[in-house]
Formats: C-alpha cells, structure tokens, sequence
C-alpha cells in the first residue's frame, strides 16, 4: 500500500481517484469465478438468434457500449463499414485523454472485451475498440466484400478510422492474439501514433517455412506469398486441408467442451478432459465468446459462412507475415521497435508456441526470449509476464488483474503482476 500512496502522491488527484476504483474494484471481485456453468454469470450479454431473415451480428448480438459505423477503403479504393466502440468517462477533455485501442484476436470481436473496457473507462482511459473489417459487428456490412484482405491492408483502414475520422494522435495499443500481430505490424508501419504497445498471447514472435511437408512428403506452398492475390490458387492448396468443414461441423455442446480444455463425444454424451482450449476460468466475456460462437449458425448461414472463410483466410494471412524465408517478417523487423512494450501470456496457452508450424516447444525458450533479446540489444527492455492456470485470453480470465496491470503500465510504466526477466531463461 505504501508504494500506491507514492504513486498517488506523484500523479495527483486522477491517480488517487484510479487507485480508489481498484480497490473498491478488487473488493467486488474477490471471490473465484472458476466453477460456473454457461448462463450463471450475471451480466453476460444476450446472445439470440431470432429469425432466419434477420441479421445475427447486425440485430443480435449485444456489445457492452453503443456500435458505432464508419466507411473506410481499401489499397483497392473499394469501401468497407467498418464497426467499433470509442468511449470515455473522464472529466478532462477526450481529444487530451490517455487513449488506449484494443484489437481482437482471428474469429473473435471487439464484444470480448467488456470488462476491460468498464475498469479501463472507470480508471479515466479513454477507449477504442474496433471490429476488424471481417469480424465482428463489420461483418454485416461487408459480406460481399473479398475475403483475401490482408491484415497489411487492415492496418492502413484502421489507421484510416482512428487517426483520420477520429483524430486518435497518439495512443497505447493492445492486440490480443492475432491482434497482437495486427498491434505488432500496425507499430512498425505507423510508429508516430504509438505510445505503447500492449502484446497478449501475441502471434507474430516466431517463424514460419513457406512450404510444409504434407503426410505423402510432398512440400504444401501453405504460407506462399503469391497466394495473397489469387484466391483461387489459395483455395487449392487450403480447401483439402477442411478447416471451414471441421470448424462448421461443430455442435454448440462440442464447441462449449473444447472452449474449456474438454472433448465431448456426441455419441456416448461423455465429456473428457483435452489438450486444447482458450479458458480455464470463466467470467463474463469467456461465456459471452462462447455462447456468441455457438448462436451464430443458428442466424444468418451469409454471415456464418463469411465469418467461416474470414477464420480460415487469416491463418494464412498471419503465416504469411512469418516466414522464416522472409528478410522482412514481423520477427526480424521486432527490432526496430522504440517503444515501451508489455508482453504477456497463459502459462498454460496451448497454442503459443505453433509448434505444429515452427517445430518451437517452449514458450519461454522458444518465443519469449528471441523476441526478448531482440529488443533488449538495442536499448528495449519489454516487460514479460506470465499469468498461472491461465489459457489463451488473460483479459477474459482475469479481468481485474489484467485491467490494473493495463492501467499502470499506461500511468506508470510498470505492471502490478511480477515481471519475468528472460535473460535468465
């Protein structure tokens, strides 16, 4: 408590009055949240289809804040709608409030991120987030658009939004997941609007080969760059492989079961423990993820599909912004990175590292501290944290932790959670 008060004490009233809000925050969410099931947490937006006709994500799907629209293009001048929530709670003025933009991981939304949006905003943080051009509340609007846009191509649209339509100058960036990547690549390109860079279960840190061994042996071009243009020649080499079929097939008990490290079997009804998942604690947002991921194929069969190929599309489209066979993949280019950055995982994330893809084993050996040293031989020096018996999405286990852990290191430069140091690796 004594090292708050000094804190407080520096920066005056607006961190007395941030302080307050995390205590009283911490308070209400003292107790575990572990042992629920799907409905049991108050709060939880409705997630209804109601009628083949009507739109899913459009009509039925409720964000925490209220959905705002703006027409973007792209590299080809073609228009998008793009959809995002910007609110603030201070009581200086918005355009001089300390900013942060919140990027949502691939098949996620900017929805997910309630609670963090609610603790940042009660903290006096004005807040961005925003539906990528295939996701989310974007997808309604945009369902005939190509689906072979490039997260390159989604940065300069973003770009478009917030500096130019919503005079975003300068501001703390947090990508989750793929938009760890997306955050990661918008740094590099657009480096004057960035103040800090916020990277949670970030992809983006290891590499990739172009082409992968197929069971037969042959090389598969899975991450070839001439696929980004042609996407008749991208649907040869990635429709065998039937990840839109496995990923459509999924029941709304099978995708409950695997969000939570469980397999369920369809014909027996039992449920086992698994290998993979995104949580291993429930809140508000993870059964918001899940129950969203479950309605949506009851609705609208345009906008699931879109949703489907937009899944499966970014996989490449990370790859191909990975590849070991490329002088300028986000990894090498970590590098020119001047900014104050914060990494932070699950300890128990069972997609990071990609080993599959990277043969990479350790999360700590193996992605933390490349990037790590990359950044700290010339003159970075990022702090890492790594939250126990968590998954995927720190945000939606542990919303009040991660939120406080936010806050200061946009206030103060520090996280509240203990900071690893990966030269010791």
């Amino acid at each position: 408590m004594k090292r708050y008060g000094l804190l407080a004490f520096k920066r005056g009233q607006r961190s007395v009055t941030r302080l307050l809000v995390l205590m009283v925050l911490a308070l209400l969410s003292a107790c575990s949240t572990t042992m629920f099931h799907l409905g049991d947490v108050d709060g939880v937006p409705d997630v209804l289809a109601k009628g083949e006709t009507s739109s899913f994500w459009r009509e039925q799907v409720q964000y925490p804040y209220p959905v705002q629209y703006a027409s973007v293009k792209d590299a080809s001048g073609l228009e998008w709608k793009m959809s995002y929530m910007d609110e603030y709670w201070g009581l200086g003025p918005k355009s001089t409030a300390d900013t942060i933009v919140l990027i949502h991981g691939r098949g996620a939304n900017a929805g997910y991120f309630s609670q963090m949006m609610k603790y940042c905003l009660q903290a006096g943080l004005r807040v961005i987030a925003v539906d990528l051009p295939k996701y989310g509340k974007s997808i309604a609007e945009n369902t005939h658009h190509p689906v072979n846009l490039s997260l390159a191509d989604s940065r300069t649209m973003v770009h478009g939004l917030l500096v130019d339509q919503l005079d975003v100058e300068r501001a703390t960036y947090l990508g989750h997941s793929m938009g760890g990547q997306w955050v990661l690549g918008y740094a590099l390109e657009f480096p004057d609007v960035v103040d800090r860079l916020i990277l949670e279960s970030p992809y983006g840190l290891e590499e990739f080969p172009s082409h992968i061994p197929s069971q037969a042996g042959d090389p598969v071009p899975l991450f070839d760059p001439v696929l980004a243009k042609n996407l008749e020649a991208w649907k040869t080499v990635w429709e065998p492989l039937k990840h839109k079929e496995s990923e459509k097939a999924r029941s709304a008990r099978e995708i409950e079961a695997y969000y939570y490290f469980q397999n369920y079997n369809a014909k027996t009804g039992e449920v086992n423990p698994g290998w993979e998942g995104y949580f291993l604690n429930k809140d508000i947002d993870t059964i918001y993820t899940t129950q969203v991921r479950q309605k949506m194929a009851k609705d609208n069969n345009e906008e699931f599909d879109r949703y489907l190929n937009a899944y499966v599309w970014d996989i490449y489209g990370m790859g191909v912004e990975s590849r070991v066979d490329d002088a300028g993949s986000l990894f090498k280019r970590l590098r020119e990175l001047q900014k104050p950055i914060w990494f932070v995982f699950g300890e128990k994330d069972p997609f990071l590292p990609a080993t599959s893809l990277s043969g990479n084993l350790s999360l700590r050996q193996d992605v933390i501290k490349p990037a790590y040293l990359s950044l700290f031989l010339r003159g970075v020096k990022p702090l890492v944290s790594i939250y126990p018996n968590t998954a995927h999405v720190p945000h939606a286990e542990y919303p009040l932790k991660f939120a406080e852990d936010v806050i200061h290191f946009i206030e103060e430069g520090y996280v509240v959670s203990m900071v690893e140091n990966p030269l010791k690796y």
